[in-house]
């Protein structure tokens, strides 16, 4: 797995915890808090997940460090020397 989103998440869900950062509803049960919460950590890492992920692994576009694997380039195909083509015979004579 990917140290850079690992920490991401790691922090994300620290600050999602509830009282920490903010506590969504401020008047609601424990269990309402810790359920809206997970609601929030779930939907938040949903849509940015896939962006820090593709951000620490180097394949985001403009991103520094690793680019990826690299792509095999296509190799051009040597040309086939031509031959003459001789008459049998069965060909016209040249007498």
């Amino acid at each position: 797995m990917n140290l850079l989103f690992s920490v991401y998440v790691l922090l994300l869900f620290f600050l999602l915890t509830p009282g920490v950062f903010l506590k969504l509803p401020s008047n609601g049960s424990k269990y309402t808090v810790t359920a809206v919460h997970g609601l929030l950590f779930a939907g938040i890492l949903a849509i940015t997940g896939h962006y820090v992920w593709k951000f620490s692994s180097g394949r985001f576009e403009g991103a520094r460090g690793n680019p990826g694997p690299a792509k095999k380039k296509k190799t051009q195909q040597k040309a086939k020397p031509f031959k003459k083509k001789t008459k049998g015979k069965g060909g016209q004579s040249g007498n």
